[in-house]
């Protein structure tokens, strides 16, 4: 656990330069430490896809750091396929070079859970990027999506405000991610509380772009007055 207090730091400390550049000691024992744990370990990432702007980002910064702190960093694609996540956890597990950290950007609540036991069971530690799942996993690197979606509804309240329509439209990402299933819950709780606002659509994107304009031209076609959307993924909104 100590070793992944020690990554978590560090990707931590990366995200902090960003915007600031601190005046450590010359006795400051965080960079030691970091070289200390990440020497000579394996990290890999496997998300749901490699060809998308969130798992490019993750794959670049991951890299730079446990590669400038003495590890190796790899990469697998699944390409949205689920099966293929799977195999390539099960490769990962069973290969000679089992890497010390596995980074997994989970499909869905349950289809990695036996993995990722195998691979805690395996002396691996398992981080969770983005997408919680029914799996008590070493960390969880991510949003509150839940909170995030209250935050939503009350922004779409806000604005619609109360001489509108009333009417608010979703878009969500599908049935099955964690990230889009919380985020609708969070949603839901804030509008439970204000029953004069009515969802009148909720289509999936399946995380598509054009999809998601598809729907959302439909949505407005069939509700010319609602007041707002919520689109639950910036990169198709």
């Amino acid at each position: 656990m100590k070793f992944i207090r020690t990554l978590m730091a560090a990707a931590t400390a990366l995200a902090v330069t960003a915007f600031v550049v601190p005046t450590f000691a010359a006795d400051d024992p965080g960079p030691a430490a970091y070289a200390q744990a990440l020497k000579g370990k394996r990290v890999m990432l496997v998300p749901l896809a490699m060809g998308f702007d969130l798992a490019q980002g993750w794959a670049h910064y991951l890299k730079k750091e446990v590669e400038a702190w003495g590890g190796t960093f790899e990469t697998r694609d699944p390409n949205w396929v689920v099966d293929a996540g799977a195999q390539a956890i099960t490769d990962a597990i069973s290969s000679d070079t089992r890497p010390d950290v596995l980074i997994i950007h989970a499909p869905d609540l349950n289809s990695y859970s036996k993995l990722m036991k195998k691979a805690q069971a395996a002396g691996t530690y398992v981080i969770l990027v983005d997408n919680p799942a029914n799996f008590p996993a070493d960390a969880f690197v991510g949003s509150d999506w839940d909170r995030l979606g209250q935050l939503e509804a009350e922004a779409a309240i806000k604005g619609c405000g109360e001489n509108s329509s009333k009417k608010i439209g979703l878009v969500q990402g599908d049935q099955a991610n964690s990230s889009s299933l919380y985020q609708y819950a969070g949603i839901m709780k804030v509008l439970d509380k204000h029953p004069d606002f009515k969802v009148v659509a909720k289509p999936d994107s399946n995380w598509d772009a054009t999809t998601s304009r598809n729907v959302t031209t439909t949505m407005l076609q069939q509700n010319p007055d609602i007041c707002s959307i919520i689109d639950f993924w910036d990169g198709d909104a």
